[in-house]
Order: C-alpha cells, then sequence, then structure tokens
C-alpha cells in the first residue's frame, strides 16, 4: 500500500493507493479505499449507520475471502476507454 501517480491516461495530479488494482489491471480484490467506499455506499442505502471503526472490524473479518465473481477478460480490440477522470485542485 502506498500512493502512486498516475491514473488512466493521466500521469500527474491523479493518485491511486497501489501500483496494481482492479481498474487498471483487472485482478479480482478491490484496494482499501475502494473497499470503504462500497462499505459507505451500501450502508447508506441500507439505512444503516456506520463509522469508520466498524469497517474496519467488518474490514478485517473479510479481507481476502475468496469471493465469487465474473470471469477475468482482456479489452478486445474494440474496446473504449471510459471519460479521463475530473481532476479538482
Amino acid at each position: 500500500m502506498g500512493v502512486y501517480e498516475g491514473a488512466l491516461n493521466v500521469t500527474k495530479g491523479a493518485y491511486r493507493p497501489s501500483v496494481n488494482s482492479m481498474m487498471n489491471q483487472n485482478v479480482d480484490y478491490f484496494k482499501a479505499p475502494s473497499r470503504w467506499a462500497i462499505y459507505q455506499r451500501i450502508m447508506k442505502l441500507s439505512g444503516e449507520s456506520y463509522t469508520f471503526d466498524k469497517f474496519l472490524q467488518y474490514d478485517a473479518v473479510n479481507r481476502g475471502a475468496k469471493q465469487a465473481h465474473a470471469p477475468l477478460t482482456r479489452p478486445g480490440n474494440d474496446w473504449m476507454p471510459g471519460s479521463a477522470p475530473v481532476i479538482t485542485r
């Protein structure tokens, strides 16, 4: 874990938490900031209260658990990237 500069086609001003991630290499796991965002969203939609401490407890139990997922694929010749990230300062 750490802070690595560069995302999508932007080399400066966009950061990610690891050298590799689901967002650029389609690996089958999410990094901590993504897991926290997913947890927050699910808890908000369910009407449940949440705190970062509750997330850390949940994450410690579930981190690394094997999850069912769709087969990993590589983009074909017709693949088009999404829009560029919006960088705010």
